[in-house]
This record gives structure tokens, sequence and C-alpha cells, in this order.
């Protein structure tokens, strides 16, 4: 079956519910959704996996003081396990934004966002690991993944395959208001394994934008992009081997550059290492 998460709201201005059902369609938990959360004010973007349990672990971004990041984890029976409305993971100066989670192996999460906490104006990236108990077991509000000049947000993550992560995001570092994609991989400790502020995943004229990351079961990982190098938006790729180093074509293998613009990739496993690519195409209106 599967596990639903979403915004509502019958109460207020936003809430957080999670619903199961099984393989035959039939729904498990209570009718209309289990309440995650319920705290004052809205709650936004909800991201969920798996706990290991037949349950699942979800993060959200939360209003309830300022633009904090918070997480639950509810049972297979639809028994909500931590803290009544969530533990907090960043409760830091500013507005954090775009949580993103994945699984840790070993019942808990590791969870990414962007966070301002250093400027008014620009992010950095931060990262937190949460046990199958709901322990922090980083530093209090996160783990600095980035902190280079300029902008950085928009994380996404996937396993190192060893309790830890590799997080990629976009990066403004360069200046010029173009957007670079950096990644980082982090251990089951939450310290920082390849160079610091990330290795350059793709640093070519134009703007890049990471739309999703898998890991390549060797400890690296494969991510692909949205890319304007040409003047409009393509899709390229590039994998990373577990050293951070890149194993494709500098700045990244061309998937798809015929005309008009393809962006909005999204990526899963394929067989002996390889990936599939999937994206939003213009070349004669909108396809796949």
């Amino acid at each position: 079956g599967t596990i639903i998460t979403w915004v509502d709201n019958r109460s207020s201005g936003g809430d957080i519910y999670a619903q199961r059902i099984d393989s035959s369609g039939i729904v498990k938990w209570t009718n209309n959704g289990v309440l995650i959360c319920s705290a004052a004010n809205p709650q936004y973007t909800p991201q969920l996996v798996s706990d290991d349990s037949g349950g699942a672990i979800i993060t959200w971004r939360d209003d309830r003081v300022y633009g904090d990041i918070y997480v639950q984890r509810v049972s297979v029976n639809g028994q909500v396990k931590w803290m009544v409305d969530g533990v907090p993971i960043c409760t830091s100066t500013g507005n954090q934004f775009s949580p993103q989670i994945i699984r840790d192996g070993n019942g808990g999460a590791i969870i990414t966002w962007s966070d301002p906490r250093a400027s008014a104006v620009n992010s950095d990236i931060y990262a937190q690991r949460i046990s199958s108990n709901g322990n922090i077991q980083w530093t209090s509000n996160g783990n600095l993944i980035c902190s280079a000049p300029n902008n950085q947000d928009a994380p996404i993550l996937t396993t190192d395959g060893n309790g830890g992560a590799i997080i990629t995001w976009n990066d403004e570092r360069a200046g010029s208001f173009e957007y670079d994609i950096y990644v980082q991989k982090i251990n089951s400790s939450g310290l920082t394994q390849w160079t610091p502020n990330g290795i350059a995943v793709c640093t070519v004229t134009g703007t890049q934008g990471p739309n999703d990351i898998i890991s390549d079961d060797n400890g690296g990982a494969i991510i692909t992009w949205h890319d304007t190098r040409s003047g409009a938006y393509d899709i390229y790729a590039q994998r990373i081997n577990s050293n951070g180093i890149v194993q494709w074509t500098p700045d990244g293998a061309a998937v798809c550059i015929v005309a008009g613009n393809q962006n909005t990739s999204r990526i899963i496993k394929g067989a002996s290492g390889s990936a599939v690519i999937v994206w939003e195409d213009l070349r004669n209106g909108f396809d796949i």
C-alpha cells in the first residue's frame, strides 16, 4: 500500500494530515486522515519517507513562530509517536525553507533545508538527523553543509548507502544572478566528507537547477537538472562517485537538448548502475 500526507484547511490556515491505503485501495486509518500537526498558524510543504516499520516520518515547514522545520512519526496503525505537533528540527532565527527528507537506514531520517539565519538576504544549506525515537542526533538546529557567498537554496538529497546522505543544491556563489549546482556528502555523524562548501557539479554559463538525485548504490549519486546554457531549458545529468569525483562529461551529460524548453526532470534507478530520467517537454506543446 501507500501512505499519503497533505496540507489541510478544514480547521485553520493549514494543518498536516496523513492517511494509509492498503494494496486493495482500502483506507486504513481515521476517516479523512490522521492529524499530524495542528499548531497555530499554517504548516506547509510536507514530505515523508518510510519509518522502516510500516509507518512514516513526515517533515514540514511550520509558521507557528516564524518559518521553522518540524518532523513527526506516525506508526503503521496511524498513531502519532513523537511530541504533540512535531519535534522541532530547526527553530533558528529567520525563515527556513524547502525541507527534504530521506530514511537513515535505522528507522530514523535525515532532513535538509535552506536557511538564512546568517543573512537577511541569502540562505545556506543545513541538515539534521533524527532517530527512530524522535531524538535529535546532530548539532542543535542542524549541521552546516554550505555557507559559500551569496545564496544557496532548494536542496535535495539521497542516501549514501551507509547511514549518511548526499545533498545537492542551487548555488549562486559565482554571482551574476546565475545558479550553478554543487553537491556534498555527509556521514552518519553529520560530518561533511568532501571539499568544504561542496563540489561543483555544473558551473557552465547560464542557470542550472537540480531537479532530482538518486544513489548510484556505490556511495555516490546521479543528479539531473534543467540547464539554460543554450538559451533554452535543456536536461543534463552527472554522476559523482563516493570520493566526490565527477564521472561523466564535465558540466554534465546532455540528456535532452532539442528545440523548445525541457524541465522538471525526475530520476529513478535503472539496471546495473544506470538511471531512467523523465521530464516535461515543450518541443511540440506539453509532452513527457
